[in-house]
């Protein structure tokens, strides 16, 4: 288990995916049900004190160097659970200090991960919780990456680039 801040990040089996899903009635965006969830999220990140889960129901994919996006990539979509909404999360983890060459040949050291935010789409009942949902996603999705990484990369820092919050409707948050 790995504690960042509040959070508390442990991998999770297929059983507990099962209880998250159904619980909260998560689903992948583009799918019209839990559609192989258990591949996706293998590990969640929960804060007693602020009574938070964070979990990925979408894995990444394209590998992002040093800050610059993949073309065509899909991003990672974390769900932060609080206060009874689903809090989407759509990031990509970039490798910092690598360059292509020495990625392509397995060569050189990642430096440190930097997770990059593209999109955080709350419901807007929580618009006066901006600042506090900005704080549960970093912490809770850093929770959740720290827990998922090879023992080797597991002492390197890992970073969040924040974005924005925008609000919705909550039925609208997971329709793309």
């Amino acid at each position: 288990m790995e504690k960042i801040m509040s959070f508390i990040g442990r991998l999770i089996d297929k059983d507990k995916v099962k209880e998250l899903t159904d619980k909260y009635k998560l689903i992948r965006p583009g799918f019209d049900d839990n559609h192989s969830l258990d591949s996706h999220m293998v590990a969640m990140a929960y804060s007693k004190e602020d009574d938070a889960i964070c979990v990925s129901v979408q894995s990444q994919q394209g590998v992002s160097l040093n800050g610059q996006l993949p073309a065509g990539g899909i991003p990672r979509i974390n769900v932060l659970i609080w206060k009874g909404f689903n809090i989407r999360i759509d990031l990509y983890e970039s490798f910092m200090g690598l360059n292509v060459e020495e990625f392509n040949n397995g060569h050189g050291q990642i430096e440190k991960f930097m997770l990059i935010a593209k999109r955080i789409i709350a419901p807007i009942e929580l618009k006066s919780e901006k600042e506090k949902i900005a704080q549960l996603a970093e912490e809770g999705s850093l929770a959740l990456h720290q827990v998922t990484l090879l023992p080797r990369d597991s002492q390197k820092k890992s970073i969040f680039k924040g974005i924005d919050i925008t609000f919705m409707n909550k039925d609208e948050i997971w329709k793309y």
